[in-house]
């Protein structure tokens, strides 16, 4: 395996070298330098100007298999807008030529290219291949918290696939051991790996296990001086982890929570935050019957809510009853009115259909 450098390194060494065939090495290395500069400025618009220029710049003076080329071409193809997919899919494929030819199939600076390229393109079987070489690559290299940040990226790449797996699922757990294990207290990565483990289990029904690991989130959340978007998921997912366990006291907690969070404005209407499905009448789905229901619902201060008219149904009351049984058991983020919670209407309207 060859010694790991990171692409940014790479590309500086090379535009500095006494033996490019850059004719003005300084506005090759301005363009990149006013892109990175842009990129740490979270200036998207800028960073993908000083990104084409510097592709520009580097097709104009670089020869055709210079690698350099295929570091400028992921800096563009990453900052490129679903409007031109086609553009980023063709600068991935062009940098994966060069790529692999200066690399051998193991070289960790394969791992550059892998991940943001999976992440694009729509063939799920394929993105799956380019994670798991990915993973292959980052297992064999000795660094731990590199195969972490792989591990996540795999995970949300395939989460909502069909090639979502129980080895797919495990993957933010054992990045999450790894992070607690060789990282440095506090990290955006490790909070991630934090909660999208505790969605896991909550996928899988463990809400005892998840309730503990969203409640340590919050925990690390509340000593930031901002407010972060994991805290508003959490309380949600809170919500519906307590509910399982049959404690709506604590659920309640976490209702008024997220309705006194912003950006809710001091006016946010109720949101419900949790879903009890109804249950098809036996009877109609023998049938091949459909139904419709919509109700008016009162949500008190706590979030609980309770039906106080039917507004409209069709395919007869026992599609009223499954609806209703349901949406009893649903809990708001209540609404607010100068601060404080209050009781309000809202309408629920549930659709029963064979197909």
């Amino acid at each position: 395996m060859k010694t790991s450098v990171c692409a940014a390194t790479l590309l500086v060494l090379v535009l500095m070298s006494p033996s490019t065939s850059l004719a003005s090495p300084e506005s090759l290395n301005s363009a990149y330098a006013k892109y990175q500069k842009a990129l740490r400025d979270n200036n998207n618009e800028v960073a993908l100007e000083y990104a084409k220029l510097a592709l520009e710049l580097g097709e104009a003076r670089l020869q055709p298999s210079d690698i350099t080329l295929a570091y400028l071409k992921v800096n563009l193809a990453k900052l490129l807008d679903a409007e031109q997919e086609d553009k980023a899919l063709t600068l991935f494929a062009d940098a994966m030529e060069l790529y692999e030819s200066h690399y051998n199939d193991d070289a960790i600076e394969l791992i550059d290219i892998l991940l943001p390229y999976a992440k694009r393109i729509d063939n799920d079987k394929q993105a799956k291949s380019m994670m798991f070489d990915a993973l292959d690559i980052a297992e064999d290299a000795n660094n731990p918290l590199l195969l972490a940040e792989v591990q996540l990226a795999t995970f949300e790449r395939l989460v909502s696939t069909k090639l979502y797996s129980r080895k797919v699922s495990r993957l933010p757990g054992k990045a999450l051991a790894i992070f607690q294990e060789h990282g440095h207290g506090f990290s955006p990565s490790q909070l991630k790996a934090e909660f999208l483990s505790a969605k896991v289990f909550v996928s899988n029904k463990k809400y005892q296990r998840a309730s503990e690991q969203f409640e340590s989130i919050l925990s690390q959340l509340n000593e930031l001086e901002f407010t972060h978007p994991y805290a508003l998921a959490s309380h949600a997912q809170l919500v519906e982890a307590y509910e399982e366990l049959g404690d709506s006291d604590k659920a309640t907690k976490h209702c008024i929570a997220i309705g006194a969070m912003r950006p809710w404005k001091d006016n946010q209407q109720q949101l419900p935050v949790y879903r009890a499905a109804p249950k098809y009448p036996m009877s109609a789905l023998l049938n091949g019957v459909d139904g419709k229901v919509k109700v008016e619902v009162e949500v008190d201060a706590n979030g609980f809510v309770s039906v106080t008219k039917v507004i409209d149904s069709r395919g007869g009351s026992q599609f009223v009853r499954k609806t209703v049984e349901a949406i009893e058991k649903w809990r708001y983020a209540p609404k607010f009115e100068n601060g404080k919670p209050v009781v309000a209407t809202t309408s629920v309207e549930l659709e029963f259909s064979i197909q």
